[in-house]
C-alpha cells in the first residue's frame, strides 16, 4: 500500500500545479522527513548489498526520492526547500549521501534523483549556497565523476560541479576547484561521443583555466 500510493505521488508530482498544491499543505515537513529517515534506513538496513531495483523496497525509496526530485525541478519546489528547515535537512543528507551510497548498479537510479535534485537546487539562490558550502562538496563530486559508471550519473554530477562553479560562492571554492578537480580527466571527457558531457567538460575546463589565470594575477600583484 506504502509503495502503491508513494508510486501515485511520484507520478503526480510531474505536473507543476500539483507541486504548488502538494507544497500548500501543512504537512509537507512531516513529508520531507519521512523521506529522509526512509533513505537512511533503506541505506543503512542493505548496506553494499542493495535489493534489484525492481524489488519493493528500491521502488518504494525511489518514488520518494522521485517526487522530491520533481518538487525540485520545478522553481517554486526548490525555493520551498531551500527555504524550509525540513528541506534543508533533506538537502545536506543528499549531500552527504552520494558519497556513501554503493557504487552498485542497483543504486544507480538512486544516485540520479539525488545528483538531479542537487543540481535542480543549485538553481536556487539559497540552494547553490547550502550545496557549495557542504564540507568538501568538490572533492566529493570530483571522486564521484571519476568512479561513476553510469553516463547519466556522470552527466549530472558534471552539472553539478558547474552549477557551483558558475557563481562560486566564495574564494575557498575556487581555490579547491584547482587543487580537487582533475584537469586531464576533464580533459578526456572533453573528447567523450556524448556532446552534453564533452560540451559541460570543455566549459568548466574554461572556468579553471580561468581561475588559475585570476590566481597567478593576484600572486603576481602580491609579489610587486
Amino acid at each position: 500500500m506504502g509503495y502503491a500510493c508513494c508510486s501515485l505521488l511520484w507520478r503526480v508530482s510531474q505536473q507543476e500545479q500539483a507541486v504548488e498544491a502538494m507544497l500548500a499543505k501543512s504537512n509537507v515537513g512531516e513529508f520531507l522527513e519521512l523521506v529522509g529517515s526512509t533513505l537512511q534506513s533503506y541505506l543503512s538496513t542493505y548496506n553494499d548489498e542493495l535489493p534489484s531495483e525492481g524489488s519493493e523496497e528500491t521502488q518504494f525509496i525511489l518514488s520518494l526520492c522521485g517526487t522530491v526530485t520533481n518538487i525540485a525541478a520545478s522553481a517554486y519546489g526548490r525555493d520551498y526547500l531551500a527555504k524550509k528547515s525540513e528541506g534543508q535537512t533533506l538537502i545536506n543528507l543528499y549531500c552527504t549521501t552520494i558519497s556513501k551510497a554503493p557504487m552498485e548498479p542497483s543504486c544507480a537510479k538512486l544516485r540520479n534523483f539525488i545528483l538531479m535534485t542537487l543540481y535542480n537546487i543549485s538553481l536556487n539562490q539559497r540552494g547553490l549556497q547550502l550545496v557549495s558550502m557542504q564540507p568538501n562538496m568538490l572533492g566529493i563530486l570530483s571522486w564521484l565523476l571519476q568512479e561513476e559508471t553510469d553516463m547519466w550519473n556522470k552527466l549530472n554530477t558534471l552539472r553539478l560541479i558547474q552549477s557551483i562553479l558558475t557563481e562560486p560562492t566564495s574564494p575557498t571554492l575556487i581555490h579547491q576547484a584547482l587543487e580537487l578537480i582533475p584537469v586531464s580527466y576533464l580533459q578526456q571527457l572533453s573528447t567523450n561521443s556524448n556532446s552534453d558531457l564533452a560540451s559541460i567538460a570543455m566549459d568548466i575546463l574554461a572556468d579553471l583555466k580561468s581561475f588559475r589565470m585570476d590566481t597567478d594575477a593576484h600572486m603576481t600583484e602580491r609579489e610587486l
